[in-house]
C-alpha cells in the first residue's frame, strides 16, 4: 500500500509477490508480453484440442503424450493470488484454473503468457485518487453464446469504480443458454 500525501492518492500493488511468483515458475528471465491473453482467448478443454491436433497432423511414433512438466496447479494458484491487485488479469485466470485438473500445452502456454505479462508490467496495481469528487461508475455487459465451439454459454457481469479506482468486479456463467443476445442481458 503506498500513500501520496501530496495528492492523498492510494494505490494498492503486489510488486514483490509478483516478482517472487514470475521467478518461482521460471519466468523472469523471458520475454515479457504487451497483454495477459494474446491469441490465447478461445481456450479448449484437453480432450477438444487433442482431437483438433490429431486431425490436423497424425502423430508419430515417437511423439506421444508426455504429461505435463509444469506445476500448472501452483501456477493457477499464484495467479488467483494476483488477482486481489490486478483486475487486468481478471478474465484469464478463471478460464485457465478451469482446467486445473486435465490442462493441455497449449494452457501450460497461456498461464506462461500471463506470467510474462505480469513480468513486465510489476508495478501496476490499482488506486483510487482523493482529488476531485466522489464518484462511483458503473459497467454491466453481457455475452450471448460466447466464442466457443464446444458448448455456448452466456456470460454475464459488472464492473464498478469509485474516484477513478476499481471498486469490485463480477463475471459469471448463466445457468441458461440464452436464446438471444436481449435474453442474455435479461439474466
Amino acid at each position: 500500500i503506498q500513500r501520496c500525501p501530496k495528492t492523498g492518492s492510494i494505490t494498492l500493488n503486489q510488486t514483490e509477490y509478483i516478482i517472487k511468483m514470475v521467478k518461482r515458475f521460471g519466468m523472469w528471465d523471458a520475454n515479457t508480453k504487451p497483454i495477459p491473453v494474446g491469441e490465447m482467448n478461445n481456450l479448449q478443454p484437453k480432450e477438444m484440442l487433442d482431437a483438433l491436433h490429431a486431425e490436423n497432423k497424425a502423430k508419430s511414433s515417437d511423439e506421444e503424450d508426455k504429461p505435463i512438466d509444469f506445476p500448472y496447479r501452483q501456477a493457477t494458484g499464484a495467479l488467483l493470488w494476483a488477482l486481489h491487485s490486478r483486475p487486468d488479469i481478471r478474465w484469464i485466470v478463471p478460464v485457465l484454473c478451469s482446467y486445473n485438473n486435465n490442462p493441455h500445452k497449449l494452457h501450460v502456454a497461456a498461464v506462461k503468457n500471463v506470467f510474462k505479462y505480469l513480468r513486465g508490467s510489476l508495478n501496476w496495481g490499482i488506486g483510487w485518487d482523493r482529488i476531485g469528487k466522489f464518484e462511483i461508475e458503473a459497467f454491466v455487459d453481457a455475452d450471448w453464446g460466447g466464442k466457443t465451439t464446444v458448448k455456448a454459454f452466456s456470460y454475464s457481469g459488472y464492473f464498478l469504480m469509485v474516484s477513478g479506482g476499481p471498486l469490485d468486479a463480477f463475471a459469471k456463467r448463466q445457468r441458461t443458454v440464452a436464446q438471444s443476445s436481449c435474453e442474455s442481458e435479461y439474466y
